[in-house]
């Protein structure tokens, strides 16, 4: 199904929302209790080579922006990746997930009357539903509110609203109207991505399913397929790839990792051993192959955050090579 055809379904889905909450005669839209919305973009960079931080817009992953401080030219999705380093459980938070590609969060205030449905519009259309979660105070975050006498609940979200859905307990008490925060986030507009970099988004909802063994084949697909987007930008292709994995000993996943640490240099520390070790529980849940009956468990949460440290690793000894090599132009974008 196309693109354009996924596009208009969901349309009609919205309106049709709409017409539903209209005829039967709930309070639409909340005009009067709701505060202005604010909308704040998510597409602050990290420099892979001097970790300068800066904003700039996203029009396509693979378009090469400029650090102002260092001058290093790199792919956009790099410096948006690199940027949650110190924040990977960010993508896989089961409240407030942030998307794996630059996005925008909506934020307001709205009052709730008791047991009510109110549908509360977000300030701009995402291009996908967005994660909606309410502002509770104590700094804390939740999808869904105890409030003394009432619970509240977005029951509903699309891409230009959601319906807030209250319900008393005990209808014999006095309640009285509540003012909620509320939040979105999500993607604003459609971006083309990288085969891997769509895999790992799968993934990271598959972890917040608790869909673990799932995520954990997933996650390795998506290494292996960035394995190949990170040489592709060495100028490497599949058959350099194939001719290594030809020779003895060798297959395909060995040559992959073989080229990256020739032309790279090696893993930091212990991790490689860290990812051999998920790549043999892998193994041992999918095929039932036991190379080591000391082979340790993971679940999808550690290996999403094993995975995604691999690939802010090797994006970062992509471009420290380059330097190494005197390279500061154009960082190669790969093409798959």
């Amino acid at each position: 199904m196309k693109d354009d055809d996924l596009n208009r379904m969901n349309d009609e889905e919205n309106v049709s929302q709409e017409k539903a909450v209209e005829g039967k005669d709930f309070q639409v839209a909340a005009t009067e209790q709701t505060s202005t919305t604010l909308h704040v973009p998510i597409q602050k960079l990290s420099c892979p080579v001097c970790d300068a931080q800066f904003e700039e817009n996203c029009e396509d992953l693979e378009k090469i922006v400029i650090c102002p401080k260092c001058g290093r030219e790199f792919p956009y999705v790099d410096g948006y990746l690199l940027m949650y380093r110190p924040y990977i459980e960010m993508f896989i938070d089961n409240v407030h997930p942030i998307p794996l590609v630059p996005g925008y969060s909506t934020a307001g205030e709205v009052m709730v009357p008791p047991d009510e449905l109110l549908l509360v519009p977000f300030s701009i259309e995402y291009y996908r539903e967005p994660e909606v979660f309410f502002l509770l105070p104590g700094n804390k975050a939740a999808r869904e509110w105890i409030h003394e006498n009432q619970v509240f609940m977005p029951l509903s979200v699309s891409k230009r609203n959601f319906i807030l859905f209250s319900k008393t307990f005990d209808k014999s008490e006095s309640n009285q109207p509540v003012t909620l925060k509320w939040m979105a986030i999500g993607e604003y507009t459609r971006l083309d991505k990288p085969l891997w970099l769509n895999y790992l988004q799968n993934s990271a909802d598959l972890v917040r399913n608790d869909e673990d063994v799932a995520a954990i084949v997933m996650l390795l697909i998506s290494l292996d397929f960035f394995y190949d987007y990170i040489l592709a930008r060495c100028e490497i292709g599949y058959d350099e790839i194939r001719r290594v994995g030809r020779r003895p000993g060798m297959n395909e996943k060995k040559a992959k990792l073989k080229l990256i640490h020739d032309r790279m240099g090696d893993w930091s520390g212990d991790f490689g051993n860290q990812l051999k070790d998920l790549t043999d529980f892998r193994n041992k849940i999918v095929h039932n192959v036991v190379k080591r009956p000391d082979v340790r468990g993971f679940t999808g949460r550690r290996a999403f955050q094993i995975v995604m440290r691999a690939i802010l690793f090797l994006i970062e000894m992509y471009h420290r090579s380059e330097c190494q090599n005197g390279v500061n132009g154009k960082s190669k974008p790969a093409k798959e």
